[in-house]
């Protein structure tokens, strides 16, 4: 088990870093947060001065929906990744019919969860989105966020059963991933659609101040996430 793990690790990091158009991607994504977190001072700055807008609140806005976006892209990458170019692995991804996901898909997302976390603590590191919380609550709102890697993943996954690419929760995922920073923006009661997004109670596990209610909105983001996972795989298992 250990060493199917292993292989199935090392190979697809091999894949991914023989892939240029990911490493492309990747350099003008790093390339782009590096450009807006450079720009975003000078832009609240003025801001500031014109209508007394705290420029922090900007800087948290814009960098944790930067942070969101890192798991969502790794779990493209991973589910990019086509099991015919490892013909000494086995794929049997989904059964068809019952809807379950055999140890190599779940490897490969365990895999993708623990790379997103690592990126995200290494981003987390780099921009500190939320520096008025510890190191504990920035431990455990990574981990929320590293969840939706996997969830990614098994949307664009294109192994087995899931070579169809018409996934009909893609664009309702996307529109979560939007409320993330249009959730944070706006007031009750017109944020109150932004409650179907689990990115948007991820952010508020890390920025609220009470730890029950950080307790309370990660236990929200999770539920959430297991049930885009269920209703993703599910709705593909009976298509196929």
């Amino acid at each position: 088990m250990w060493k199917k793990f292993k292989d199935q690790i090392f190979a697809d990091l091999k894949i991914i870093s023989l892939n240029y158009r990911f490493l492309i991607s990747l350099g003008v994504l790093f390339l782009l947060i590096i450009l807006i977190l450079v720009c975003l001072p000078l832009v609240t700055h003025s801001d500031y001065l014109k209508y007394g807008l705290q420029p922090t609140k900007y800087y948290s806005l814009v960098s944790i929906s930067l942070v969101a976006l890192i798991p969502v892209f790794a779990g493209i990458v991973f589910g990019s990744i086509n099991p015919a170019e490892m013909p000494d692995t086995p794929y049997d991804d989904l059964d068809k019919g019952a809807g379950n996901v055999s140890s190599s898909i779940l490897f490969r997302a365990l895999t993708c969860l623990v790379f997103s976390f690592l990126l995200i603590m290494l981003s987390i590191w780099l921009i500190k989105p939320v520096p008025t919380q510890g190191w504990l609550r920035t431990i455990y709102a990574a981990l929320i966020l590293s969840f939706q890697a996997p969830t990614a993943m098994l949307m664009y996954t294109k192994s087995g059963s899931f070579k169809d690419k018409s996934n009909p929760f893609l664009l309702p995922y996307w529109i979560t991933i939007i409320m993330l920073p249009v959730g944070l923006m706006l007031h009750h009661p017109l944020n109150y659609p932004a409650f179907i997004s689990p990115f948007y109670w991820s952010a508020w596990a890390w920025m609220i101040q009470s730890p029950v209610q950080s307790i309370i909105c990660g236990a929200i983001a999770l539920f959430l996430t297991a049930a885009l996972c269920f209703v993703s795989v599910h709705s593909r298992a009976e298509r196929n």
